[in-house]
């Protein structure tokens, strides 16, 4: 009698097996393919926050700032970016109005551990050279770089505006009623002397991180994976200084992204905003409108509210599959209108739109 039995032979077994093998490879490809997308996706969205958030932080203070100290004149290309943080350290309402012989009051010459003119060395000089370029108080406030250095109001008096009188002169400063009661180092007219120095908030490379040293807060990490901080000191032909910051960071394929920004120092010429309601120049709010096209959104690097001088990355992505970014339009810097990452400057109120293509 015969017994048809149903299975596969070792041939079809085998081959059953190959396929499947087959099927489960293409699917796990496709499935890690996903994931390393992903994760670039993210480490990308990550890397442009840190970043988008650094570099706000040196724009903001350095655009604000009443002082400059690194970098200057002599030493115009460097790692660190040392301004004056704007604190109101005396609580008199007004910001850096009566620095002493030692301007950042840190009892070091220049910005204590800076080497503030680029020789090597690192508070080398007498506590009351601010510059350490080897004079003392060779500056007056006036907005002018008095001493030919490239630098200005860097090394300045204690009696601030050198006129000999408290405050300035034949100017009744603190609205009592009198003109130039004091002592002509008291540049507020308060009675205290040198009570307000210019206390400086400094970034500066610790490795490949980002740091902040804050006069108050202290040191924090702002970004990781530097690849590159620079702080370029340039005076264009009409005698203007302006600070050209590269901040670049690299984690690998899809972490990489540089920022450039050039802030426009108007405080150190013109030293506008010395009281606190004043100071930083009312933190003026514009607005970021982003409208879409198609399938797909747009995030932003960081979320409002945006304040004049803060760089805004918008990234665009693509929604259901089949769909992709194609352009953006409207206040778009010219030739950037195709980056997939594009970075815009606050300095007005912007509409942006993000078109998506099947």
């Amino acid at each position: 009698m015969r017994t048809d039995r149903a299975g596969l032979t070792l041939v079809e077994l085998m081959i059953s097996v190959t396929v499947t093998g087959l099927i489960g490879t293409v699917i796990a490809g496709l499935l890690f393919g996903t994931l390393r997308a992903y994760q670039s996706g993210i480490a990308h969205t990550e890397t442009c926050r840190e970043a988008a958030y650094a570099m706000n932080r040196m724009v903001s203070y350095s655009s604000r700032a009443a002082f400059l100290f690194v970098p200057n004149g002599p030493r115009n290309d460097t790692d660190v970016l040392a301004v004056a943080a704007g604190i109101d350290t005396d609580g008199d309402g007004r910001i850096d109005e009566d620095t002493g012989d030692d301007m950042t009051g840190d009892g070091a010459s220049g910005v204590i551990g800076v080497d503030d003119d680029g020789d090597g060395l690192v508070d080398e000089a007498d506590l009351r050279d601010d510059d350490e370029r080897g004079n003392l108080d060779e500056e007056i406030l006036n907005g002018v770089d008095d001493d030919g250095d490239g630098s200005i109001d860097d090394d300045m008096f204690a009696d601030m505006n050198k006129d000999g009188k408290a405050g300035i002169a034949d100017f009744d400063d603190d609205n009592d009623g009198q003109t130039d009661e004091g002592s002509n180092d008291d540049d507020d007219e308060d009675g205290l002397m040198d009570e307000d120095p210019a206390e400086p908030i400094v970034f500066f490379l610790e490795g490949d991180n980002l740091m902040e040293n804050h006069p108050v807060h202290g040191v924090t990490q702002l970004a990781q994976a530097v690849e590159q901080f620079r702080a370029q000191y340039v005076v264009d032909e009409n005698g203007h200084p302006r600070i050209d910051i590269t901040l670049a960071l690299s984690r690998g394929p899809g972490g990489e992204i540089t920022l450039k920004r050039t802030v426009h120092l108007e405080n150190i010429m013109q030293k506008q905003g010395m009281t606190v309601a004043g100071w930083p120049y009312a933190d003026i709010e514009y607005s970021l409108t982003v409208k879409y096209t198609g399938n797909g959104w747009v995030n932003r690097i960081p979320l409002p509210p945006y304040y004049a001088g803060e760089t805004v990355i918008l990234e665009a992505v693509p929604g259901s599959k089949g769909w992709i970014f194609a352009g953006w339009s409207g206040d778009v810097p010219a030739g950037h209108e195709n980056d997939n990452s594009l970075e815009l400057l606050m300095d007005g109120d912007k509409t942006v739109w993000a078109t998506f293509t099947k």
